[in-house]
């Protein structure tokens, strides 16, 4: 009997070092990014802003390092939500029209053990088919 106990012992230990080996050390934090997409063509500049006038532009939000979900989105106002911004999403799409003066649009997110996280897009003026 303490033969048995003593492998058991030796299996779990064994287990668990196995388990420890395998958690990395340190895991990455979330980060929440953002990139304005204009609705006339061409690429997204990767930031969250443009220099491209448009009649509209799209805020993509992402979450990375995120869990699988729990998030708590918080849209701004002046925006129509496009695709994600629930629960289960790690991102939020908006909408929003050009006008003739800049604006900023904060977005944030609660992320579960991680805290609130936030950011800025910036919407610049737009004066028919160019930048103010």
């Amino acid at each position: 009997m303490p033969r048995t106990i003593s492998l058991s012992l030796l299996g779990l230990a064994a287990l668990f070092g196995a388990v420890t080996l395998a958690t990395p050390a340190s895991a990455a934090s979330p980060s929440l990014s953002c990139q304005v997409i204009p609705s006339s063509t061409g690429p997204s500049t990767g930031v969250c802003g443009t220099f491209r006038a448009a009649s509209s532009y799209v805020i993509d939000n992402a979450v990375q390092n995120g869990p699988a979900g729990g998030y708590a989105w918080s849209v701004p106002s002046g925006t129509r939500v496009v695709a994600g911004c629930q629960s289960t999403t790690p991102f939020c799409d908006l909408s929003v029209r050009a006008t003739s003066v800049d604006r900023d649009f904060v977005t944030s997110v609660a992320v579960p053990g991680f805290g609130v996280l936030s950011v800025t897009a910036v919407i610049p003026a737009v004066c028919g088919k160019f930048l103010c």
